[in-house]
């Protein structure tokens, strides 16, 4: 998978792997520890997602709501019991949605983001399970589209010079996620 941004999340929302052009769009993925890599936990101690994100505030309400919809299955989770103590301990917002019990779960969207060096962009995203499993499935494949009618969204293989080193990087990366998919 080359041509669309794609990478897998775990069930807390961890980044487990990324394609080129997922880097490319994400705020230095590959320069963040990865005990680190973590969506809600990056939208709430990096300050520079309040601007990445168009709508951060639902981007973070909805983050809280899926780690809530995890702790229903896994209650006593000592994974998910950490970062909902580091995040509720450093983010009164984190813990003040925490407490509101609000559920989520969704496998499909749309983001608009604003760039660094792309600009604003509007995506379109899905999440993908492995069907063949019968419990939950513990990792998600998110892919990222764009439509050639949304003229401000460039391309960011042409945009993004970095590209070829994202795809060296990870490589192995994307033969794991394509094995996954088979």
């Amino acid at each position: 998978m080359t041509l669309t941004p794609a990478f897998v999340v775990g069930k807390y929302l961890d980044f487990i792997a990324w394609n080129p052009l997922a880097a490319a769009l994400r705020i230095d993925i590959d320069k963040i520890a990865p005990h680190e890599r973590n969506c809600v936990r990056m939208l709430f101690a990096d300050p520079r997602m309040r601007d990445f994100y168009d709508d951060w505030e639902g981007m973070a309400r909805t983050g809280v709501a899926l780690l809530r919809m995890q702790a229903v299955d896994n209650p006593k989770d000592p994974r998910l019991a950490n970062l909902v103590g580091e995040l509720s301990v450093g983010c009164p917002l984190f813990r003040q949605w925490w407490a509101s019990r609000h559920v989520a779960s969704q496998n499909f969207g749309s983001k608009i983001i604003h760039h660094p060096k792309l600009g604003e962009l509007t995506l379109d995203w899905d999440r993908f399970y492995w069907s063949g499993d019968p419990r939950p499935a513990p990792h998600r494949l998110v892919t990222r589209t764009r439509f050639p009618e949304r003229r401000e969204t460039p391309d960011p293989q042409l945009v993004d010079p970095t590209i070829r080193h994202h795809r060296k990087r990870h490589r192995k990366a994307e033969r794991i996620v394509t094995r996954s998919a088979k």
